[in-house]
């Protein structure tokens, strides 16, 4: 039996595609979109939810924090456990790792841990300088040092010296990841770096690379 679309109404440039719709007539059939769950009142990690909506269809929720902050996310977000929180979790996750390895106790942090924390810094940050060395190139930080300094400082030691900076290495183009950095001093790194692209004239294009 010819059928409408999802939302119940005829669509012609879907029928110019070639979906098979036909023209509406008396006793076709509107395939409706599914009901909404109201989710009112579950819980998700930190957040309990107030109300559910649906909009442009995606299914989204209200919730408050237990800090009290309101936040709206998808569904699918807060259900799949990818959204736990306002964005206070990972705050007092990051306070709680600071306090428990001392590495930035009294606000004075500690060569590693600012080594660290640029290494993740520079791979996320979203300027363009930034995203064209590292994000385009699919750069980024393994999961384990992402979300644990201790599994860093564990894998690549102390800083031998304050010449000393991380080296992702042998694969200058690999992650942040066991097996692929070093600490390495300014003449070693030079030495591991991709060549840079050259410009029509064969000048080599600034960036740092």
């Amino acid at each position: 039996m010819p059928v409408l679309s999802a939302e119940g109404v005829w669509d012609r440039r879907a029928a110019s595609a070639g979906c098979g719709l036909q023209e509406p007539h008396d006793g076709m059939v509107a395939i409706m979109p599914r009901p909404v769950i109201d989710r009112t009142g579950q819980i998700h990690g930190r957040l309990t939810i107030l109300s559910t909506s649906r909009a442009d269809g995606v299914t989204r929720v209200r919730c408050r924090c237990q800090c009290g902050t309101d936040v709206t996310v998808a569904v699918g977000e807060i259900v799949s456990g990818h959204v736990q929180s306002c964005g206070c979790l990972r705050r007092d996750l990051m306070r709680q790792r600071q306090t428990t390895h001392g590495e930035a106790a009294n606000g004075r942090e500690s060569p590693e841990y600012r080594a660290w924390r640029g290494m993740i810094n520079r791979c996320e940050r979203p300027d363009v300088a930034h995203k064209r060395i590292y994000q385009d190139r699919g750069i980024g930080v393994c999961d384990r040092w992402r979300h644990s300094f201790e599994a860093f400082l564990y894998a690549v030691g102390r800083k031998p010296s304050p010449e000393h900076t991380l080296d992702r290495f042998p694969r200058n183009d690999g992650n942040y990841e066991p097996g692929n950095v070093r600490w390495a001093t300014r003449s070693q790194q030079a030495r591991n770096r991709r060549e840079r692209p050259r410009k029509p004239n064969g000048d080599y294009a600034p960036g740092v690379l």
